[in-house]
């Protein structure tokens, strides 16, 4: 993966820390950029991706009519990492995530 860049689609910062960590290492240790888009529902899982050196794309986590504006953000930036580098692999790993990041 040296040289290719993974970009992490998911519903939640402090999952991603949490669940997805140990792929994220590897990705890392085999030379691949990581680049996670999500809420920031916790600012001490942003900061532990950060300092391992993934690129942490995320909106704060808000709740009503906040909760739209905030995934219609999410869904801009991963517009544009689709738009500027279409040699991205995307991983989501979940439907609902899918679904509300390609709306």
């Amino acid at each position: 993966m040296n040289g290719s860049t993974v970009v992490i689609l998911q519903n939640s910062i402090k999952t991603t820390a949490s669940f997805r960590i140990g792929y994220i290492y590897k990705l890392l240790a085999d030379g691949a950029k990581v680049k996670v888009i999500a809420p920031n529902d916790c600012q001490y899982s942003k900061e532990r991706l950060t300092d391992l050196g993934v690129d942490v794309l995320c909106t704060e986590n808000m709740q009503g009519f906040g909760k739209f504006i905030s995934y219609t953000q999410l869904n801009m930036m991963l517009l544009k990492e689709r738009l500027v580098n279409k040699n991205n692999i995307y991983i989501c790993h979940f439907v609902s995530t899918l679904i509300i990041f390609y709306i």
